[in-house]
């Protein structure tokens, strides 16, 4: 009887075990995410004063050139943003900045250079397969950004 309740006990254990080693972490899980996809940004608002409620539109003021622009992020850490099907010059390069990427080991923080220059460190409010939204502090206001996978 003690051997077949040990036997249980070790299959229990090592089901847990096996179970658990399959589940990613959430750092895995966005990385898989994010790579490999072109995102367009479809929201971007400003909260200048800082109550938690976005006053301006930003999205809105853009140029519609500007609003095609593709964001792509590889899977070795580098990231481009790219022009979309319309350039607001025709004579524009199709990269319009380069540079690596970083998810924090927590898969919260995501830090853009475009080399040696942190040109956005942001947090990663939600998440999916194919919406990304982040907010970011920059000159006393704090930014959010929507993106849709394509």
């Amino acid at each position: 009887m003690k051997r077949i309740q040990l036997c249980l006990a070790m299959l229990a254990v090592m089901t847990l075990a096996l179970s658990c080693s399959k589940e990613k972490s959430q750092l895995e899980s966005r990385t898989e995410m994010l790579i490999n996809k072109d995102w367009q940004q479809t929201a971007f608002l400003a909260d200048t004063d800082q109550d938690g409620n976005p006053e301006t539109n930003i999205f809105g003021f853009m140029a519609e050139c500007d609003k095609d622009d593709l964001t792509f992020y590889s899977q070795d850490g580098s990231w481009q943003h790219k022009e979309g099907f319309t350039k607001c010059n025709a004579d524009d390069p199709d990269v319009i900045t380069k540079g690596n990427w970083q998810l924090d080991e927590t898969g919260t923080s995501l830090k853009v250079t475009d080399g040696s220059l942190l040109l956005m460190d942001a947090t990663i409010i939600d998440m999916t397969q194919t919406e990304l939204r982040i907010t970011f502090m920059e000159s006393g206001s704090t930014f959010t950004s929507t993106y849709k996978s394509r």
